[in-house]
């Protein structure tokens, strides 16, 4: 009663559930962000700027977010969710899977931020943005090529 009058929120009842709740639903939200970014050819920053505060949400948006929280740990969550869910269970459970740039990034050892390198990488004082589609920084200038513009 003290939650829904006094705080305005709402009270959600949930079974036990891998991952508990909110990392359940943030990830499934940032799987579908990952997935609608390559359908549509966005970059992580164009993305970032339209899921952070145009949102209401916080200003470090998806990518951002992923890369604070450590990609490591974003995996670890949806191994969580793949060793322990099934298609009986959960009828969206074929969208956790890890994406192909999570895996790249994590083969690189490009673990976000703690690494000083995720879905984007600070130099100096520039921010640079991943680019998957770059090659692995033989000739070409790297995966960091593109300057974030902010």
């Amino acid at each position: 009663n003290f939650v829904t009058t006094a705080l305005g929120k709402s009270v959600v009842r949930a079974k036990d559930t891998p991952n508990f709740i909110a990392n359940r639903v943030g990830i499934a939200g940032m799987l579908a962000t990952i997935k609608e970014a390559e359908n549509f050819g966005l970059s992580y920053d164009v993305v970032d700027d339209l899921t952070g505060k145009k949102l209401g949400r916080a200003s470090s948006g998806t990518f951002r977010t992923a890369d604070v929280v450590g990609l490591d740990t974003m995996a670890h969550v949806i191994k969580t969710l793949q060793d322990n869910l099934s298609l009986e269970t959960d009828p969206f459970y074929s969208n956790f899977a890890t994406p192909p740039v999570l895996a790249r990034l994590m083969g690189m050892g490009n673990l976000g931020q703690k690494t000083g390198a995720g879905f984007y990488q600070k130099v100096g004082r520039e921010i640079l943005r991943f680019e998957a589609s770059a090659g692995e920084g033989k000739g070409g200038g790297g995966p960091y090529a593109e300057k974030v513009g902010r």
